[in-house]
């Protein structure tokens, strides 16, 4: 992820070897903004990877798809 120059100096862009989903993204957008997420959002935000607080936010995740497979 990468912010404004001006967003937060404290955060110094770097590759992060973590597991990241789509999912994280709505999360950390509303940590940015210092909204708190609804406690039933999907997802976690990665701000404390950004921030350097801790290394990974998950271990694994689980993937399933429920549709119409391609011809």
């Amino acid at each position: 992820i990468k912010h404004a120059k001006n967003f937060n100096t404290s955060l110094n862009p770097k590759p992060i070897d973590a597991i990241a989903l789509n999912v994280d993204i709505s999360p950390t957008i509303m940590d940015m903004a210092t909204v708190i997420s609804p406690p039933n959002i999907n997802g976690k935000s990665l701000m404390p990877l950004l921030s350097g607080k801790t290394n990974e936010l998950r271990d694994g995740f689980f993937y399933e798809f429920f549709g119409t497979p391609l011809p």
